[in-house]
């Protein structure tokens, strides 16, 4: 297990499995420590540019009545950038977002390099972590002053420190912010289920199956029986989980096939139905997305074959004849 920090959760998916890094790849080793020095880097170059801009912050919230100019931010040699009031307020966001989201992904680099669990499939998460970051806090920015400032205010009645905290929050938290921003818009957007995007065939996520039937509805005890599962929500990743009612005992059934999105053929052997009673069958789709469908039950018979009935005609006769033949053997 990793050591988690306790400021903030790691975004990366749990339960995936990495290539360690002391396995003896040279190509995981100099990109490690490539990434390290980038990210050493990055963050000199955010406390120098947070440093450099504040000036021109503090002077653009500091004069009234939208009459401020524009100030110059010497930078890099004869690299100067000359912001105006609005635009200093913006890359204040850009580089307090940029700050937060360097610390997360720096945290969670240092976390799984010192555990050597660090995958090469994981270095553009490291790599885009800053903008998926600026990108969020920038929407979030736009929409504060979209949204809770009157349409007049000027960048004076702004206070930087607050924009600057929310920005860095923002990108240090940025999957929670997002997570938050998909389950209000969820909430306020609904659409009926198995509508909208859960009909496309080219999600990312898998859906969750639902079972609506059985054909047929029963199964005869020791008999090897032929099922189609009814319902929605199958992919070809689908299985079918058969489970005997009583006993606590569960199976995975292979021989099955998704033959479209509402049903699935499935064949059980006799080997699973030696016992009267009943089974529940559920669908499960893997992760992404996925779940377990809702159970169906279906019933095992126990029939037992029984004689066909002679005709009561036929039954005198073969009495008259055992009579007839007693008879001459007296």
């Amino acid at each position: 297990m990793q050591p988690s920090d306790g400021s903030m959760t790691d975004s990366r998916p749990q339960g995936f499995r990495d290539v360690p890094v002391g396995n003896g790849s040279r190509a995981l080793t100099v990109t490690t420590q490539v990434l390290g020095v980038l990210l050493l880097v990055a963050g000199a170059v955010l406390v120098y540019l947070l440093i450099a801009v504040w000036p021109a912050v503090q002077q653009a919230t500091a004069q009234q009545g939208g009459g401020a100019s524009s100030t110059t931010v010497k930078l890099v040699g004869s690299l100067r950038l000359t912001l105006d009031p609005d635009s200093a307020l913006l890359v204040l966001v850009v580089v307090t977002s940029a700050f937060g989201s360097y610390v997360h992904a720096a945290t969670s680099f240092a976390t799984y390099v010192g555990n050597r669990t660090l995958a090469m499939s994981w270095i553009w998460w490291y790599l885009l972590r800053v903008f998926i970051g600026v990108a969020l806090a920038t929407i979030f920015y736009l929409a504060v002053r979209g949204g809770f400032l009157a349409a007049q205010a000027d960048t004076a009645d702004v206070n930087p420190y607050g924009i600057a905290a929310l920005a860095g929050l923002v990108g240090l938290f940025s999957k929670q912010a997002t997570d938050k921003l998909e389950e209000v818009f969820t909430t306020l957007f609904r659409v009926q289920d198995r509508k909208g995007d859960a009909l496309r065939g080219d999600k990312a996520t898998l859906p969750k199956p639902r079972l609506v039937g059985v054909e047929p509805r029963t199964v005869r005890r020791r008999e090897t029986a032929s099922l189609r599962l009814l319902g929605d929500g199958f992919v070809p990743e689908s299985t079918v989980r058969v489970s005997h009612l009583g006993n606590g005992r569960s199976e995975v059934i292979a021989q099955q096939r998704a033959t479209s999105d509402t049903t699935i053929d499935l064949t059980i052997d006799a080997r699973f139905l030696d016992e009267p009673g009943q089974l529940e069958l559920t669908v499960v789709n893997p992760a992404p997305g996925g779940g377990i469908s809702n159970p169906l039950l279906l019933p095992v018979e126990d029939v037992q074959p029984t004689a066909p009935a002679r005709r009561p005609g036929a039954l005198r006769r073969v009495r008259g004849r055992a009579e007839g033949k007693s008879a001459m053997q007296r």
